[in-house]
């Protein structure tokens, strides 16, 4: 009617159950999920993450790294996790939690009719027909 198509995806997405900011070298831990991989493996805050499995962590960004090489691999799955803990190297056996998440996008719709196309066109920019 409008133009648009709402999608909604479900994804299953591997979890360390951490909050990061940037560190030297790594990503410093800023709180751990109580019950989560990284906490049940004793991370803690304060933390400054190295390497998780086979991702080396070089800044904030290494998530995304750690989802995508953990995708495929079935829940409880062991990896380690080094950690630099107050200057001493720290290595530590985590287990792979997944989580589901929800993610929901409004798109254009490629077989909007023209009537939908004008009225989403018109929804979009405020303009009117006269």
């Amino acid at each position: 009617l409008t133009g648009l198509a709402l999608i909604t995806r479900n994804d299953r997405l591997a979890r360390l159950g951490v909050s990061t900011t940037g560190g030297d070298g790594g990503a410093l831990v800023a709180s751990v999920v109580a019950g989560g991989s990284a906490g049940d493996a004793g991370v803690r805050a304060g933390d400054l993450l190295l390497q998780i499995g086979e991702v080396e962590v070089q800044d904030n960004d290494f998530g995304a790294l750690f989802r995508a090489r953990y995708a495929a691999e079935p829940t409880g799955t062991e990896y380690e996790i080094i950690v630099d803990r107050d200057g001493a190297r720290v290595t530590m056996t985590g287990a792979l939690q997944f989580a589901e998440v929800t993610t929901t996008e409004l798109r254009e719709d490629p077989a909007a009719s023209e009537k939908a196309v004008r009225i989403r066109n018109g929804i979009l920019t405020g303009a009117r027909k006269r």
